[in-house]
């Protein structure tokens, strides 16, 4: 794969290159990087450089339940269509004010911090607390 790619599949929260995509993979599977590979391996060579990568997927019985990676896939899709504005800004179109404070308070995420800047086990507490407080 390309190798800016893979930067932006493992970066973690608070990264510049944190988004949607490193999320949902993180959650699916486990990533490692083996190793770069420079343009004069490829005949002809590209532009860019690569990165030898292993997906392990993680086991059905090890992942999160469907409904919650759907709903966090909900959240990320609308988190990171801005991913400039703060969490608050964005999850307004989806919850009330009154919602985003009892889920800020439930959840313990701040809703000041932007979608990049929030780790993988803070979106599954959101997603939970989000799906506990809509019902």
């Amino acid at each position: 794969m390309q190798k800016d790619v893979v930067d932006r599949i493992l970066s973690k929260e608070g990264s510049p290159n944190a988004g949607a995509l490193s999320i949902r993979m993180q959650l699916l599977s486990k990533i490692k990087r083996i190793c770069d590979v420079p343009p004069s391996s490829f005949s002809p060579p590209p532009k860019v450089f690569s990165s030898l990568v292993v997906f392990e997927p993680i086991k059905n019985d090890l992942r999160l339940d469907i409904s919650l990676e759907k709903y966090i896939d909900k959240l990320l899709r609308i988190s990171f269509n801005s991913r400039r504005k703060m969490l608050r800004n964005t999850l307004n179109s989806i919850l009330s004010n009154e919602e985003i404070n009892e889920l800020s308070e439930s959840s313990k995420v701040c809703f000041n911090l932007r979608p990049q800047d929030i780790s993988i086990d803070q979106w599954i507490k959101l997603a939970e607390n989000c799906i506990k407080i809509k019902k």
